[in-house]
């Protein structure tokens, strides 16, 4: 009778060993998975105007070339035209699902245009460089400013300074107010403005050795007259 309560005792002190399990502790919790990456859309690239045109039209077709979307994302499209470099205001700032939009726009107007690619996932694109085109004066109303002229330093010359100050002329045939714009810079195919609508005719510029650097003026009347001024340089010793 004991060796039957003894085989009875350790057989229930194994099944509650059994039973009881690991004492490790509850299984962890899955890892949440981690939320997809939106892959933003490629930047445009601008079709038409080309930079500097002028307009003959007074509504002109802006058109650009799609952007490509690694996810396959459905893209749209910001179209800015501003007759400020800087975008400060703007003549239209549209969304749209094309590639092209036309809009009416003033004569004898200077404007600067860009666009950016959005995706339905808040995924947005840098604009594009913007580009700069004129609207085509209406000659029947306005003469258009004389071309301006180089005052200093002379076309294609050299300097030895490291400071220099730009000096032109730019006059009306109708005696019409004007001002100027003033691109200046290293690179002649994408100079930035430096001075816009300014009425002061000279600009003073720090130079560095052993550089070429080019300049152009644009005058404008206050009617709307725009002449874009022939391409200048100079090169510092």
């Amino acid at each position: 009778m004991k060796k039957l309560n003894f085989l009875y005792i350790v057989t229930i002190a194994l099944f509650t060993i059994a039973c009881g399990g690991s004492d490790d502790g509850p299984d962890p919790e899955p890892k949440p998975k981690p939320e997809p990456v939106n892959n933003i859309p490629s930047i445009p690239h601008l079709d038409y105007p080309t930079e500097d045109l002028v307009c003959i039209d007074s509504e002109v077709n802006f058109k650009w070339l799609a952007s490509t979307d690694k996810d396959g994302d459905k893209i749209m499209y910001q179209i800015q035209i501003s007759n400020k470099s800087d975008f400060s205001t703007t003549a239209y700032n549209d969304l749209t699902p094309d590639l092209n939009k036309t809009y009416a726009l003033p004569k004898g107007k200077i404007f600067y245009w860009r666009v950016k690619a959005t995706d339905n996932n808040e995924g947005e694109s840098k604009y594009t460089n913007a580009s700069r085109f004129f609207t085509e004066r209406d000659a029947e109303t306005n003469q258009v400013p004389n071309q301006p002229v180089i005052i200093a330093p002379a076309n294609n010359t050299s300097v030895s300074s490291n400071m220099i100050t730009l000096k032109w002329e730019g006059t009306d045939p109708d005696n019409d107010a004007v001002t100027f714009d003033l691109y200046f810079g290293k690179h002649m195919d994408s100079l930035p403005i430096i001075s816009e609508s300014a009425k002061q005719n000279n600009y003073q510029a720090t130079l560095e050795p052993n550089t070429t650097y080019y300049w152009r003026v644009i005058v404008k009347d206050d009617k709307g007259g725009v002449t874009i001024g022939s391409l200048w340089s100079f090169t510092t010793n």
